[in-house]
C-alpha cells in the first residue's frame, strides 16, 4: 500500500465515524421526542373574524422552553420549511410543507412573542415570531413547555400574524400554572 491508499482509507473511516455519530445522534433526539404531541383532529374550524387567519411563514425549530438550543423532533414539527399557520377561533394550526398538521388548542396555547435567536437561526431585533405551548408525553402524559419559532420577514406581514396570535391568547386566556400543572 502506498501512502496515498492509507490516507483515503483513513479520511473515509473519519468520514463514516462522523456520520455514523449525526445519524445515531438525530435517532436518540427522535426517539425522545417522538412521544411529545399536541393534537390534531380533522374538522372544520371557524376563523377569527376581522383577522386574517392563514398566513404562509418559515417554521424554523420547536425547543423546550427552558433549553432553546435543544431541538425536538415533534412529530409534525421536525424539521425546518415553509409552513401554513391558520388561526382559527378554536385552534391554530401549523401545517410545515411535507409533514402532518399539528393543532395547538386553547388549553395549551400560552403566548406569542418576538425574538432574535433560537437554534441554529440568529435575524435582526425580533425578527422572528414564538409561540409558547404546551406539548404532552403520550406515553407519560406528563405535560412539556415548548416554544415554536417562525420567520416572518415581511414586517407587515410579521405584525398581523403576531397580532392574530394575540388575538387568540386574548379570547383564551390560560395560566401556565393552570396549563402546565
Amino acid at each position: 500500500m502506498d501512502k496515498y491508499t492509507i490516507g483515503t482509507i483513513i479520511v473515509v473511516a473519519v468520514i463514516a465515524a462522523v456520520w455514523w455519530g449525526m445519524y445515531r445522534s438525530w435517532k436518540r433526539r427522535s426517539s425522545r421526542s417522538s412521544t411529545l404531541t399536541s393534537s390534531w383532529e380533522a374538522h372544520s374550524h371557524a376563523p377569527i373574524s376581522d383577522i386574517a387567519s392563514t398566513f404562509s411563514v418559515m417554521y424554523v425549530a420547536t425547543t423546550h422552553t427552558e433549553s432553546p438550543l435543544e431541538r425536538l423532533n415533534i412529530p409534525g414539527l421536525g424539521f425546518r420549511a415553509q409552513a401554513s399557520v391558520s388561526v382559527f377561533d378554536d385552534a391554530i394550526v401549523v401545517s410545515p410543507a411535507g409533514e402532518l398538521p399539528t393543532e395547538i388548542s386553547p388549553a395549551r396555547f400560552l403566548g406569542v412573542r418576538s425574538t432574535q435567536v433560537t437554534i441554529d437561526r440568529v435575524v435582526e431585533k425580533d425578527g422572528l415570531t414564538a409561540i409558547d405551548w404546551v406539548a404532552t408525553d403520550s406515553v407519560s402524559g406528563k405535560n412539556t413547555l415548548v416554544t415554536s419559532v417562525f420567520r416572518v420577514p415581511n414586517i407587515r406581514l410579521r405584525e398581523r400574524f403576531e397580532a392574530s396570535l394575540e388575538a387568540f391568547g386574548v379570547a383564551h386566556t390560560a395560566t401556565v400554572k393552570e396549563v402546565a400543572s
